[in-house]
């Protein structure tokens, strides 16, 4: 038997692209049962995440069914250039690939420390679907060991700055004083309080939270002093903020053009600043096609970290 993955990741594939082959834990399901009818597949867990989409499996020969399941996700995305940024890794490389995902040195933002607990949650997700066997109770696992390691014997947990936290080092390039904004949380996850946590840090006071479930936007509003508001009335309090930072993983997009351009208009047109750190998006990307608005989305956060990205490395 050997392991393998086939996959898409920010290095290579867009977040247009990214935004279509995401899977929610319902669609992951789906898709495995699916799969157990149509490839023969022994183990299997995915892992979708804002900067990456990834299929480990194992199976008696890696190459030909890694071929089959790649043509078999292009016909059902639809997506014929997936095959030109695919990549496809088995045995003793995959096993390295792993553990660097897990460890976060494959991450965009190195040292980042969501991406282990998303990792633990996929391999939970597909034991508890029955899709675990030997070979994947023994690799993943041990990833998340090293990863633990790698965090506690080196110097990377330092710099462990996550998505939320280049969004708002991207705010701050805009507005050189964050405490005289207002800002609007859009979702109310663990991307969403890790936004705060780092906001309140910048010295921002002013802060509106809203999500679909209102009693999750109060809890989150409470523990950071802010204000939640009904998702009914996003649009109608979307205007009173100059910072937005959405992170709800919608299917659809929750701001549109048309939302924005009203607000800019009651707004005379002061700034608005949006960032969408959700994948798929939450905010529709003409958005700054509007004079006054500035949308930024998961991959422009790259170049907030660059700078720092070689002395990360050297720990």
């Amino acid at each position: 038997m050997e392991v393998g993955v086939l996959g898409w990741s920010y290095k290579k594939t867009s977040v247009e692209l990214r935004d279509k082959i995401a899977l929610s834990a319902v669609e992951q399901a789906e898709l495995a049962d699916r799969l157990k009818n149509s490839l023969p597949i022994e183990e299997l867990t995915i892992l979708s995440t804002c900067n990456r989409t990834e299929f480990y499996f194992s199976a008696r020969e890696i190459k030909p069914i890694s071929s089959e399941l790649l043509e078999f996700l292009i016909k059902r995305w639809d997506l014929e250039e997936l095959k030109k940024q695919a990549y496809q890794i088995q045995d003793v490389e995959m096993a390295r690939h792993l553990f660097r995902v897990a460890s976060s040195l494959d991450s965009m933002v190195l040292g980042e420390p969501q991406i282990l607990g998303q990792l633990k949650e996929a391999f939970q997700r597909f034991q508890n679907l029955g899709w675990v066997g030997g070979r994947f109770n023994y690799l993943f696992p041990n990833a998340f060991h090293t990863a633990k390691r790698v965090r506690t014997e080196t110097g990377i947990s330092n710099y462990a700055v996550s998505i939320s936290f280049a969004a708002v080092e991207l705010a701050k390039r805009i507005f050189s004083d964050l405490s005289q904004q207002r800002v609007l949380i859009i979702g109310a996850g663990e991307m969403a309080e890790l936004a705060l946590q780092n906001l309140k840090s910048h010295g921002v006071a002013d802060v509106m939270v809203t999500n679909r479930t209102y009693t999750n936007a109060e809890n989150l509003a409470d523990k950071f002093a802010g204000t939640a508001i009904s998702f009914e009335q996003l649009e109608n309090r979307l205007c009173e903020a100059d910072i937005i930072i959405s992170s709800t993983g919608a299917r659809h997009f929750i701001l549109t053009q048309s939302m924005v351009r009203k607000c800019l208009k009651k707004r005379r047109a002061r700034a608005m600043f949006f960032i969408d750190i959700a994948v798929p998006r939450d905010i529709e990307p003409e958005i700054n096609d509007l004079p006054g608005a500035y949308c930024y989305d998961i991959d422009d956060l790259q170049n907030v970290v660059q700078k720092n990205q070689e002395e990360r490395v050297r720990q």
